[in-house]
């Protein structure tokens, strides 16, 4: 099919993902990047706090985005496009958390997701303790959840890595960690 620039934009969103399913014709990504990346370059930049990097971020989440859309009915892609690019952005953090200090950031870009669901005072209060009261309620964890949570967020390992390590069983390690992030907003809830 011929394409020109005025029949590409008359398109919808569910049109050109549709006509991308069927062809895997770049074009229609193009389209759906002209219409979304300042949205995705917006939120990256939100979370990264670097133009560079969430230049970077908006590029990477298009391409990945390409194979994913062959494999996956998408009903929104402004939903979808939003769920993708934020979990983006808390990978990186994850993943740099250790080589590059980021734990600090992740935790604050955490409690950024978590204010609009927060009244003001729980967010004026999170703001002033920030990273200081997350620690002081990790001490107050037990040893296990403590162990698996600072092992997960602090130094990036799996929950296999966990397991290996402390002789918990995968299950076990997956349940601390459960339990731990619950038992923590518990704890931050309270002070």
């Amino acid at each position: 099919m011929f394409f020109t620039r005025k029949n590409i934009t008359e398109l919808t969103d569910e049109q050109l993902l549709a006509s991308y399913r069927k062809d895997a014709n770049p074009v229609y990504i193009g389209e759906l990047y002209e219409r979304y990346s300042y949205l995705v370059f917006g939120l990256c930049l939100k979370y990264l706090k670097n133009r560079d990097e969430a230049a970077d971020a908006t590029l990477n989440i298009f391409e990945k985005s390409m194979e994913d859309l062959k494999n996956h009915e998408v009903k929104q892609f402004d939903h979808w496009i939003y769920v993708v690019a934020k979990n983006h952005c808390l990978g990186l953090f994850r993943a740099e958390s250790v080589s590059r200090g980021r734990f600090e950031q992740y935790a604050h870009a955490q409690r950024q997701e978590k204010e609009e669901e927060m009244d003001d005072i729980q967010v004026h209060e999170l703001k002033e303790r920030g990273l200081r009261r997350l620690e002081m309620a990790l001490e107050q964890l037990n040893d296990s959840q403590q162990k698996c949570i600072k092992m997960f967020y602090l130094e990036d390992r799996s929950y296999a890595e966990i397991s290996e390590l402390t002789g918990m069983s995968y299950n076990e390690v997956k349940t601390h960690l459960q339990n731990g992030k619950r038992n923590l907003k518990l704890i931050l809830s309270r002070a």
